[in-house]
């Protein structure tokens, strides 16, 4: 049986920023989106991208006996938005793993991925977060 003194962790951070403030008044916004990946050993690679709001449990692999791993609900605060995973174990050990903020007021973009190691399987887990111009068309005036 897998107990938590052999849990390995490899955490690693990617922070490209490019700032660039939007112009609402020339009909242009900025849109984030988040994405969520689990890699369990080298081939099976699972998204939990379904509703951001809400925490969604990921499937552990037998190894991770007496352990249990969420995708954390999608948070706002103070001008970005907030994307990662939540692991814990029977002894109360919980671990924030490959959390991303990005931006809602300029154009942004973090990656970050932290990896859990058993004897015989890993998993990583992975949050990608983007900041991007959004161009709309204003709606015309005067049309039927």
């Amino acid at each position: 049986m897998w107990r938590a003194s052999s849990l390995t962790l490899v955490a690693l951070l990617v922070a490209s920023p490019v700032r660039a403030v939007a112009s609402e008044d020339a009909g242009v916004g900025l849109q984030t989106t988040f994405r969520f990946e689990v890699r369990v050993g080298p081939s099976i690679l699972i998204a939990y991208d379904d509703d951001l709001s809400r925490p969604v449990k990921i499937g552990m692999p037998e190894d991770f006996v007496g352990w249990h791993c969420a995708r954390a609900p999608v948070i706002e605060d103070k001008g970005a938005r907030a994307g990662g995973y939540t692991c814990g174990n029977d002894q109360g050990y919980i671990l924030k793993l490959a959390v991303v903020w990005c931006s809602t007021t300029w154009v942004d973009k973090q990656s970050t991925t932290a990896t859990l190691m058993a004897p015989t399987t890993t998993i990583s887990l992975a949050t990608q977060c983007e900041t991007r111009l959004r161009t709309e068309l204003p709606p015309v005036q005067g049309r039927k």
